[in-house]
Parts: C-alpha cells; sequence; structure tokens
C-alpha cells in the first residue's frame, strides 16, 4: 500500500492529522490501516512522517498508538 497524492500524504497521514489543527484521533482505522499495510512511518514531501504530526498534537493519542503499532 504505497499510495501517496501530490504532497507525498498517504492515508494514515491524513488519519493522524486530518485538520489543520487538530485530530479526530480515530484509533480504529489507524490500526486498520496498519492492518491493511500502509507504511505507518512514510515521509510527506516536506519531510514529515505521521508521527512528526502525532507529536505536534497535545492529547498523545495518535503518538501512543503509532508508538505502539511500530513496536
Amino acid at each position: 500500500m504505497d499510495l501517496q497524492d501530490k504532497v507525498g500524504r498517504n492515508p494514515v497521514h491524513y488519519v493522524v492529522n486530518p485538520l489543520k489543527y487538530g485530530s479526530y484521533e480515530n484509533v480504529a482505522i489507524l490500526k486498520m490501516l496498519n492492518k491493511c499495510g500502509y507504511n505507518l512511518n512514510v515521509k510527506d514531501n516536506f519531510n514529515k512522517t505521521p508521527m512528526l504530526s502525532a507529536q505536534e498534537q497535545e492529547s498523545g493519542v495518535m503518538l501512543n498508538e503509532l508508538i505502539s503499532l511500530l513496536h
């Protein structure tokens, strides 16, 4: 599942950071994308991974889930 859009983002980027500021914190979709084989650590055209986006969120929900899925 190597699909990326014109700015290099894959569905994981958009689940982690769907809005300019914030997230819906949809852990279920993130788990499903992981199970389907999407790369959780892919860099976009700005050299930003979903993990970096998650680190910018105060709640830590998506960051903790990414850490769990990557280990």
